[in-house]
């Protein structure tokens, strides 16, 4: 019920990113929320809290009646080969170390939740090409079919 029309939002929101990242090469985060007959809009500044910001704004969409929300943005993303390298890794973080990390893969994230329990989540890789961006869908980035922390209708 709600799915679909969340579906058909994550699609128009993967059109109009992709270009926008093509282009200027990331995505300011946003979230979007279908709250009766409106959708509400969110652009988040992005800050040492921005994860904490979001899954609020998510939160709070829920709480005045989103039938489905969307959160769509570029991130930085890295794969360790284990715990410890991670924890290592860990000890000296400074909010941005994953931008100016070289083993680290910039992607943008389309991420929809609906009251129904649907999910949708599309994932790119983003490369930077001589002139401009280039985005990848990439499987191998399917980390987000279980990363559901923004979903505030549980799960």
């Amino acid at each position: 019920m709600y799915g679909d029309e969340m579906r058909d939002f994550v699609k128009h929101v993967e059109k109009v990113a992709t270009e926008i990242v093509k282009k200027d090469g990331d995505h300011v985060p946003m979230v979007f929320g279908k709250v009766g007959d409106s959708i509400h809009q969110y652009t988040i500044v992005p800050n040492e809290s921005i994860g904490a910001i979001i899954q609020h704004v998510t939160r709070h969409l829920a709480m005045i009646g989103a039938e489905w929300v969307v959160v769509v943005g570029s991130f930085y993303m890295r794969t360790f080969e284990n715990k410890e390298k991670a924890i290592e890794f860990l000890k000296n973080y400074r909010y941005g170390s994953l931008a100016t990390d070289p083993k680290s893969v910039e992607v943008l994230v389309i991420s929809g939740f609906s009251l129904d329990g649907e999910k949708e989540i599309v994932v790119y890789r983003v490369d930077k090409e001589k002139e401009g961006y280039k985005v990848v869908k990439d499987d191998l980035l399917k980390f987000a079919e279980v990363y559901t922390r923004f979903n505030p209708f549980g799960e």
